[in-house]
């Protein structure tokens, strides 16, 4: 390889390295064409390359294996719930790791459920991310990682209304999805081109999703769209949660005028508007100047047309 390959092929791994390490779409070097950059954004969707690895190996030393006495020496060193470069705490890379042992012993150390990335994730949000990512995860110990990850409920406001969102309920489920995995809708750097829809949640490995996560009648497709109109601003059903908003047909975003009740950096409970928690202008700080479909601005027009 030339020297201009070796630039061009480093230039690609800072940006995927950078890319990986906030969860965010990876972002092609800036020395390409234009159409050049199009077709490396094209290319990173349809491969996968952030889905099949979220993390350079770095991040995950200690956290994949049975020997995991370090990860616990540094959680006495630092807290248990010290955060890594890419602000995440143990609890939430032993998620993604799929490592149960060390789910445990962290949980035993007081590692906290409800401690939050910058894009408003938790450890269950990172156990279900890698889910969908790997099948074989999502096919053995996702159910046990996520039964000792997931809260018994979490609250939201709507509209002046307190409403507990239980895990027995399928909003759980679909809301956390939507936490987990926001920042899909975000691969081009030119815009959002995506919005949620039912395909968002049932594509593989959904099926393989066990009965403690998603029970065996609620993975159907009209089951999920169903879950989707009835909590949308408008909708009869009682009671309406509004956890999102209809955008078009069967497009959802997140529901702008929704608040959730999350721990504050004390440890107190503060109630927090959807948008910050999901940390909505960071998102879209990564897109071009002049980007389409920018979620505030498709969240405000929908809501003015009611």
């Amino acid at each position: 390889m030339g020297p201009n390959g070796a630039k061009l092929s480093r230039t690609m791994r800072i940006n995927r390295d950078q890319a990986a390490h906030l969860g965010i779409a990876a972002i092609g070097p800036p020395n390409l064409r234009q159409g050049d950059k199009e077709s490396l954004f094209r290319r990173e969707s349809v491969d996968g390359f952030l889905f099949r690895g979220i993390f350079g190996q770095s991040a995950l030393e200690g956290f994949e294996g049975k020997n995991h006495k370090e990860v616990l020496a540094r959680t006495e060193q630092y807290g248990v719930d010290y955060r890594s470069p890419q602000n995440l705490t143990p609890l939430m890379l032993a998620a993604f790791a799929g490592n149960l042992p060390l789910v445990e012993a962290l949980l035993a150390r007081g590692a906290s459920l409800e401690a939050r990335d910058h894009a408003g994730r938790a450890a269950l949000h990172w156990a279900i991310r890698r889910a969908y990512r790997d099948a074989a995860f999502a096919a053995s110990s996702f159910g046990a990682v996520y039964d000792l990850v997931a809260l018994p409920s979490f609250d939201v406001e709507a509209s002046g209304r307190l409403l507990q969102i239980g895990r027995e309920m399928g909003e759980y489920f679909l809301f956390s999805t939507l936490l987990a995995r926001f920042d899909e809708v975000y691969r081009w750097r030119g815009g959002r081109f995506g919005a949620v829809t039912s395909e968002f949640f049932v594509r593989p490995p959904f099926e393989q999703f066990p009965e403690v996560v998603v029970k065996s009648a609620r993975k159907r497709r009209t089951y999920v769209n169903g879950l989707l109109a009835r909590n949308e601003p408008g909708s009869g059903y009682v009671p309406n949660r509004q956890l999102w908003l209809r955008e078009s047909f069967g497009r959802y975003v997140p529901n702008g005028a929704l608040s959730i009740k999350v721990a504050g950096q004390d440890g107190a409970d503060t109630w927090m508007p959807l948008h910050d928690v999901m940390n909505l202008a960071w998102h879209e700080s990564h897109l071009v100047s002049g980007a389409r479909g920018r979620l505030t601005e498709a969240v405000d027009k929908v809501a003015a047309a009611g």
